[in-house]
């Protein structure tokens, strides 16, 4: 077989940006409609809490969970073609690796875009701020939420590699849960601790008491856990699972 017909095929970027869009906009709207709605005094620590209610929870594994069975699940478009690359003599790893790097990638800018959309929707609602807040805000929301995408993304993807079962990805879910509890420094492990610290927000509440983290820190964590569950999806992956 020649090599142009081993060429990895390119991930379905539209469907995958709308799932993404989808969830975090699902999850956002509550949050969104009780502030626009007017239900207390607009201020700074009301945004904030509005911000992390939105995306400090499940929101972002949810997110990637979504939409890692839209790339790798086993019934999915993308998965079959894989799979019929692999079977056809292409590495598993190199057949993998770009489409789930370009898919994760549009996850965050995807999250990233309507968090900042968000942002920037409740401070002229709420009439908070300057033009310049108001574009640090946005930024900054934009930063955090596409780090926190690409992480439980990769880590889902991660989950499903193997075996094709969307359901699996969902654990992150749990994950995320469990992380949140454990105590003292260890409340660190928790990639959404990493997000809200990102966000703005105080330490997570942990059994213990938990230490302040420099932003820096949480920014550094994030990458090597994305680097880290990519490559480990990509490790995971073998071509189609067995029946």
């Amino acid at each position: 077989m020649s090599s142009s017909s081993l060429a990895v095929p390119r991930p379905p970027l539209a469907r995958v940006a709308a799932v993404a869009a989808i969830v975090a906009l699902a999850f956002a709207a509550p949050s969104v409609a009780s502030v626009v709605s007017g239900l207390a005094a607009p201020s700074e620590p009301r945004l904030s809490r509005a911000i992390l209610s939105c995306f400090g929870g499940i929101t972002l594994p949810i997110l990637g969970a979504a939409v890692s069975g839209v790339v790798l699940g086993v019934r999915a478009t993308m998965r079959v073609r894989l799979d019929r690359l692999v079977s056809a003599g292409l590495s598993p790893q190199r057949a993998i690796v770009r489409p789930s790097l370009v898919a994760i990638v549009t996850a965050a800018l995807s999250a990233a875009v309507v968090g900042a959309a968000i942002v920037s929707l409740l401070r002229l609602a709420l009439h908070l701020g300057t033009r310049r807040l108001l574009a640090v805000d946005a930024l900054g929301t934009a930063w955090a939420l596409s780090l926190g995408t690409a992480v439980w993304t990769a880590m889902a993807l991660s989950l499903v590699a193997r075996t094709g079962r969307p359901g699996r990805a969902y654990l992150v879910v749990a994950v995320d849960l469990a992380t949140r509890l454990l105590p003292g420094a260890l409340a660190w492990i928790a990639p959404s601790a990493h997000v809200a610290n990102l966000l703005g927000a105080p330490p997570p509440r942990g059994l213990l008491h938990v230490p302040l983290l420099d932003q820096r820190v949480s920014a550094a964590v994030l990458g090597a856990s994305f680097v880290a569950f990519a490559l480990l999806a990509a490790r995971r992956y073998q071509g189609a699972p067995p029946r």
